[in-house]
């Protein structure tokens, strides 16, 4: 059939749902169909920080034994659950750092999709994953029609996975190095920093990010040493030796490439800023609305501070054992009026306290979640 079609089209592309064992797959693959190849378990279980089950070698053509970039990978489908629910439902935790916030696990959709678009060979992108879809498939029964949110574009943190996945398609499209069929992976389940590696003709690139939920440590293993550059930040990285030791954070993800790229533009205001007013004092405000579910606006003010640097600022939110459950802010700021929106949707009713802590100011409210 296959002959038929492409002696009358030849530039058809044929993608079968076959999901047969590898050795009859190699042979349609390496014949010229696309298969199907469902990545949905091993991305959501890295995602949700569960690294036993987080083996994403099967992405790759080459791991299975494929002379041709004809498996056609996806990380969510019509017939699976969505990536960003099952974080927002079983996504693991360590301390303070938590999947199943809002925040972290839409940053932790962004780590899977780095690990999935960079690594060459097709994708499909299923509709409205590029803005952490959460609904889940079986609402109102596995096949029923679900609900098309479009108020998701309002969304800061959303709209922040929306532009890193739009850099990262444009990325592997952009340069020959991300369609090299001189690659290497180290991302089976033995990684909690997994690892891309990447040699083109023009550029080489390599990719870490920690999948665990607690800091890690790992052998980078660059290509060579010399000066790398960080690809969402235009830093320059001087490698001393191919097998120097980087830390990282639970989650954090980094693509270094021996060729200066153009810094991506991924800024998107999350916390609102109002300069019209004449500040001079330290305010943090009563959220509103209070008791709210699941958000509530928490408003806070920075007055000058006499000196042409920034303020740390800090913005926590915490049980009422004193255990931190979010981190709204954690960054430097200038004077103004500001307004973060707090989604607890991830946390049980009850009676929570928010920090504000900027210098040595220090204040402390409470609010309240009833669902």
């Amino acid at each position: 059939m296959g002959n038929v079609i492409w002696q009358n089209h030849p530039s058809s592309a044929l993608i079968l749902e076959h999901f047969a064992p590898n050795t009859e797959e190699t042979i349609l693959a390496n014949f010229g169909f696309l298969l199907w190849s469902n990545m949905n378990y091993n991305y959501t279980e890295a995602s949700m920080g569960f690294l036993n089950n987080s083996d994403l070698r099967w992405t790759s053509y080459i791991q299975r034994g494929w002379s041709v970039p004809n498996s056609l990978a996806y990380m969510e489908s019509h017939d699976e659950e969505r990536m960003m629910y099952k974080n927002k439902q079983s996504g693991n935790s360590s301390g303070s750092y938590n999947i199943k916030y809002q925040p972290t696990g839409l940053d932790r959709v962004k780590l899977a999709s780095t690990f999935f678009y960079l690594i060459p060979g097709p994708k499909m992108l299923w509709q409205f994953g590029e803005l952490g879809y959460d609904i889940s498939i079986n609402q109102g029964g596995r096949t029923s029609e679900k609900p098309i949110l479009w108020n998701y574009y309002t969304n800061s943190d959303r709209q922040k996975l929306y532009k890193t996945i739009a850099v990262l398609i444009k990325l592997r499209t952009s340069y020959e190095a991300f369609s090299t069929t001189n690659f290497s992976l180290a991302v089976d389940n033995a990684y909690a920093v997994k690892k891309i590696y990447l040699n083109g003709d023009s550029m080489n690139v390599s990719v870490f990010g920690n999948f665990d939920v607690n800091n890690q440590s790992t052998i980078a293993n660059f290509q060579h040493t010399g000066l790398w550059y960080d690809y969402f930040t235009g830093e320059s990285l001087n490698v001393i030796s191919t097998s120097m030791s980087i830390p990282f954070t639970p989650g954090e993800y980094h693509i270094y490439t021996d060729v200066k790229l153009p810094v991506p533009d991924l800024i998107v205001t999350d916390v609102k800023k109002n300069d019209n007013a004449i500040i001079t004092d330290y305010k943090l405000f009563q959220n509103y609305p209070n008791p709210f579910n699941p958000s509530t606006t928490i408003n806070y003010s920075i007055p000058s501070i006499g000196t042409s640097h920034d303020l740390s600022v800090q913005l926590k939110v915490f049980d009422v054992l004193g255990r931190e459950v979010a981190t709204l802010v954690n960054k430097e700021q200038s004077t103004g009026n500001y307004s973060v929106i707090f989604d607890a949707s991830f946390l049980s009713s009850g009676i929570y306290f928010y920090t504000l802590r900027a210098g040595n100011f220090i204040q402390t409210k409470k609010l309240i979640l009833l669902k």
